[in-house]
């Protein structure tokens, strides 16, 4: 059985407590994600489209984001049926430097999202605190619908 005992343990409830207000408090990353557009006719059937994204860090702490090249990598989740199901990955070849970028409090970076199948979609970029784990958390941009 288990169970906290001991003179001490009020002590390190409260120090713990304390760790949790102090972690609410700290600076953190807040990535968001502007889209181009929310309705892209393509010119003929199965033609591509290309979709200008916004990926924005508007917290007080640096993001690394996922990146193919110089660009943010998103991920792409498709309306299916009423719900959201992951759809595709970036795509980034082998050869293109997928280093995370950093993106500091207040910095934007650009990218272009190109698909040739009529849906509805959005954008998943992810993101972390630290350069060794830059998927750690993600953020989903507003749908867009590609006729």
């Amino acid at each position: 059985m288990y169970g906290i005992s001991g003179p001490g343990w009020l002590r390190h409830a409260r120090g713990l407590a304390l760790a949790f207000v102090a972690a609410g408090c700290a600076d953190s990353p807040d990535p968001s994600i502007e889209m181009g557009a929310s309705l892209v006719i393509r010119p003929k059937p199965d033609s591509m489209a290309t979709v200008p994204y916004t990926v924005s860090n508007r917290g007080s702490a640096a993001a690394y984001v996922a990146a193919c090249g110089q660009y943010p990598s998103p991920g792409t989740d498709r309306l299916v049926g009423g719900s959201w199901e992951a759809y595709f990955g970036s795509g980034c070849k082998g050869t293109v430097d997928m280093s995370p970028i950093l993106l500091a409090p207040g910095q934007t970076v650009s990218g272009i999202w190109a698909y040739d199948g009529a849906g509805t979609y959005r954008l998943r970029v992810y993101y972390g605190v630290d350069v060794k784990y830059p998927a750690a958390a993600s953020v989903v941009g507003p749908a867009f619908t590609l006729e």
